[in-house]
């Protein structure tokens, strides 16, 4: 497809154990197009994290190829970013510090990466968090922060794996409100990993991972 932000070309990752070798994902080929809206559905256990990471250059596939034709050759934080199930704020760092730090990262003047980082916690209902420390955070309230932090940047395409997955549905629900206008705006692409079907009917496309196997619509 002309302009994807990425191809996936059957791409299979084994994990090679004393005991047994599994198969986290076996053949998957897909294309994320600019502007997608893609929910990645599956239960615990299926391959979707592990797909997500072979998504985002994150691992290396035992076989086949991930490419990223819009970026050029290579992939750079301001182009796409990553939001982790697990818990990824940096402890010694206020909230407001762990949205600033990418901006920072990319050059931006501390006044400007300041104003830039209030605005984002302001549009996700998070600026009374701003000087609290990730440990004085509840876990939704962290993921909804690394939300913030991916965001910040105005990535072309964003991987979020389980970001809800501490909430409950009308949390999630009430979270995604203020989301997905945002990503909208600035014509971003999101690829969501969730086991959330609710969460899933918010995106326009869904994928299924069973197995390690990846179906996507035709």
């Amino acid at each position: 497809m002309n302009g994807a932000l990425l191809t996936a070309d059957h791409v299979s990752k084994v994990f090679y154990t004393p005991g047994e070798d599994v198969s986290a994902v076996r053949d998957a080929s897909c294309t994320v197009p600019p502007a997608a809206r893609i929910a990645l559905l599956g239960p615990s256990g299926s391959g979707k994290s592990t797909l997500l990471q072979l998504l985002g250059g994150l691992d290396i596939p035992t076989s086949g190829t991930v490419t990223w034709p819009a970026f050029g050759p290579d992939v750079r934080p301001r182009n796409l970013a990553f939001v982790f199930q697990n818990q990824t704020l940096i402890p010694a760092l206020s909230v407001l510090e762990n949205v600033e730090l990418p901006l920072q990262l990319q050059g931006a003047s501390n006044s400007d990466a300041r104003e830039r980082a209030r605005a984002a916690l302001q549009r996700l209902g998070l600026r009374a968090l701003s000087d609290k420390l990730p440990e004085e955070l509840s876990g939704g309230q962290a993921q909804r922060v690394a939300f913030a932090r991916a965001l910040v940047g105005e990535p072309r395409l964003i991987l979020a794996d389980e970001p809800t997955g501490q909430l409950d549905h009308h949390t999630a629900n009430e979270f995604f409100d203020a989301v997905l206008p945002w990503i909208e705006e600035r014509g971003s692409a999101i690829v969501l990993a969730t086991h959330d079907r609710t969460v899933g009917e918010r995106m326009s496309e869904r994928w299924t991972m069973r197995f390690g196997v990846l179906e996507v619509p035709g």
